[in-house]
């Protein structure tokens, strides 16, 4: 059973972005109830949002399962881990590119999630900055760990201070423009 008409694009996409995650097992519970609530205020009908909206304790085990018949009804398929690696680093890096005024957060959120949540810093011979183009990105990410920690010394392109932070995050918009024009269709 397919969803109806108001399954909107937009929804898709939240929905195949948490699919990625549930590769990942780093879906939230109170994210796939949002979502639930979300698709039921906007008139999409189907038991499996009900099932997840009327768990009691709205565990894993109880929201996690219907959410992926709901997936499935709704012609979603989970991707396989490298699909959903490279769906998040797309996720992530438009955001970064599309910034307007930090591209420290979502860069922050990256490194979180692929990183730390979903294990990958632990994997033995872990390549992701090499292997999906990340190296500058992930590069910059502890150099602006390491300015945040000492801000009165940090120095980045000949300047310091806070001038040393903005062109640090000039530099990560570019780089994250630079990996979509590189490896985006």
């Amino acid at each position: 059973m397919l969803p109806d008409k108001h399954l909107t694009v937009a929804h898709r996409e939240r929905l195949q972005l948490l699919a990625a995650r549930l590769v990942f097992n780093t879906v939230e519970t109170a994210t796939v109830v949002e979502i639930a609530h979300e698709l039921l205020y906007a008139g999409v009908y189907d038991d499996s949002l009900l099932a997840i909206i009327d768990a009691p304790q709205q565990t894993q085990e109880e929201v996690i399962p219907p959410f992926r018949k709901f997936l499935q009804h709704s012609g979603i398929t989970l991707p396989d881990r490298e699909r959903s690696l490279w769906m998040l680093l797309s996720h992530y890096i438009h955001r970064i590119a599309t910034a307007s005024s930090d591209p420290l957060t979502p860069l922050d959120e990256l490194i979180k999630d692929l990183f730390w949540n979903c294990g990958l810093s632990e994997q033995p011979g872990n390549t992701l900055g090499e292997s999906h183009g990340l190296h500058h990105l992930i590069g910059r990410y502890w150099l602006n760990d390491d300015m945040l920690d000492h801000p009165e010394s940090a120095t980045y392109n000949g300047k310091s201070g806070v001038e040393a932070i903005e062109e640090l995050k000039d530099k990560i918009r570019g780089d994250a423009l630079a990996w979509i024009r590189q490896y985006e269709p």
